[in-house]
Formats: structure tokens, C-alpha cells, sequence
């Protein structure tokens, strides 16, 4: 009775032996990310819920488990600077190289591309960079900062070649025939355009610029590397490329232009 006593006994402690790892080792949480996100559409939303460049990070971290991502939204490209140095951010979106933010910097992952619009009905002649000295131009604030010396050459001593630092008045500078050519971002002309409840204008853009980038900067060189993991994935699976086309044609969906998306 006794033996039969200890043999269950012993059956016991196995099976609690064999149980007491998965009790002991729950799933670890998600290492939570506080993430600054910028304060101009289309490439961030004030409520931090969307825009593209959101949108590209959430994706990017949907490739990579194990973080959950908190986001601080419209905030200054100096207050996400001054946020992240402090420690009160994990990571800031949308940072540039010559910004010497003390952190890991990405991969490139934000894509600007800047073009030169005009109105399709102007049928203006604009084959290159050096076809704009013919127009007025109106070009955002730090516009030659981003641009090569052609372009450069090109504004230097142009008698009606301006920026601006509201980008809204490009398209409003356009339509109201006060200028040519606007210079700037497509999606950011787009949008703003669209602001205007412009649904029935049909704009030429000219494709002369190459793109450009900007970065995530964290603090943590680990969380650096995994986001660029993440951001190879998307690339690689296409979907990177899908959420430029997207909203690109969300802002154009009313309004009608006779290019496709630069590449």
C-alpha cells in the first residue's frame, strides 16, 4: 500500500514538474515605444491615427513583434529633437542627417519627392531643371537646401523665384495664376490643393528631382536595428511601395493630373 502510495506520489511531482515551466515563464509583454510623430498632413495627422509616414512606421513595427507603440503626435520637428535628447521619446520620425541628433539614425525610410507643377492648360515647356529660369517660381522655405547646384544655379539670381514657409500657399499662388511653377512636395501640393476644393483643375507635374530622405532616430540602437529589419521586410514584400501609391491616390482621387507617381 505504501509503495503504491509513493509510485502516485511520484506521478504527481512529474506531471506538476513538467507543467511548472509553462506557469514560471509567461509570455513576456510588449516593450512599449514612445514614438514623437510630426504636425503636417499628409504625412502625419494631428490625432496621431494615420497619414503616411505613420502609416510606414506602424507597418514597419507589424514586422517586428515584441514592441507596442505609443505615439506623440503633431509635434515640431524641433520639439521631436528636443524630446528624444531629453528622454521623454523612445524614437522620432522624420529626422534629416544634418539635424546631428544624437541617436541611432534608420535606414532611409521617408520618402519626400518634390517636383515642379504647373497648370496643364498653360502648357508650359518644362523638360529639365534649367527650362524653369523661364517662370515665376514659388518654392517652400529651404528649398535650395535640398536641392543640387543646377537647381541652385538656376534661383540664384531669378528675379521671380520665392519661398514660402506655409506650403498651402503654393497651390493657392498657382490657381490664382499669381506664378508658374511651384516647386515642393507632390503629396503636400496635392493635399493642399484638395484643401482648396480644387476638383475640376488639371495640373502638369514635371518630374525633375530626385528623391529625398529622411530618417527614424532612436535611442536605443537595438530598437534601431529591428526597425530596419522590419523596414527591409516591407520593402522587400511590396507593401512599402503600396502605401506611397495609396495615398497618393487619396489626395488625387478628384483631381486629375497626366503623370504617374515619380519613382
Amino acid at each position: 500500500m505504501l509503495l503504491r502510495l509513493k509510485q502516485r506520489l511520484k506521478i504527481v511531482i512529474l506531471i506538476l514538474g513538467a507543467l511548472a515551466p509553462a506557469v514560471a515563464c509567461p509570455e513576456q509583454p510588449s516593450r512599449i515605444l514612445k514614438l514623437g510623430l510630426g504636425n503636417f498632413e499628409p504625412y502625419f495627422n494631428k490625432a496621431g491615427t494615420g497619414g503616411l509616414f505613420t502609416d510606414i512606421i506602424t507597418e514597419v513595427f507589424n514586422e517586428i513583434p515584441g514592441y507596442a507603440l505609443d505615439y506623440q503626435a503633431n509635434l515640431s520637428n524641433l520639439r521631436l529633437i528636443s524630446m528624444l535628447h531629453s528622454k521623454d521619446l523612445d524614437g522620432a520620425a522624420n529626422v534629416f542627417k544634418d539635424q546631428h541628433v544624437v541617436a541611432c539614425l534608420s535606414d532611409p525610410v521617408f520618402r519626400f519627392q518634390d517636383v515642379a507643377i504647373s497648370l496643364k492648360r498653360r502648357k508650359l515647356q518644362v523638360d529639365g531643371v534649367s527650362d524653369l529660369e523661364k517662370y515665376s517660381i514659388i518654392a517652400y522655405q529651404g528649398a535650395t537646401t535640398f536641392h543640387n547646384n543646377e537647381f541652385r544655379s538656376v534661383v540664384a539670381d531669378h528675379l521671380t523665384y520665392q519661398e514660402t514657409p506655409k506650403q498651402n500657399l503654393q497651390a493657392r499662388m498657382i490657381l490664382s495664376g499669381r506664378t508658374d511653377i511651384s516647386v515642393g512636395d507632390i503629396y503636400i501640393f496635392f493635399h493642399e490643393a484638395l484643401q482648396l476644393g480644387e476638383v475640376n483643375t488639371v495640373f502638369e507635374v514635371h518630374n525633375l528631382f530626385p528623391p529625398i530622405y529622411s530618417y527614424m532616430a532612436f535611442r536605443d540602437k537595438q530598437v534601431c536595428m529591428d526597425f530596419n529589419e522590419g523596414l527591409r521586410k516591407l520593402i522587400e514584400s511590396g507593401e512599402y511601395e503600396q502605401i506611397y501609391l495609396r495615398h497618393l491616390q487619396e489626395i488625387t482621387r478628384v483631381i486629375s493630373t497626366n503623370e504617374k507617381e515619380p519613382k
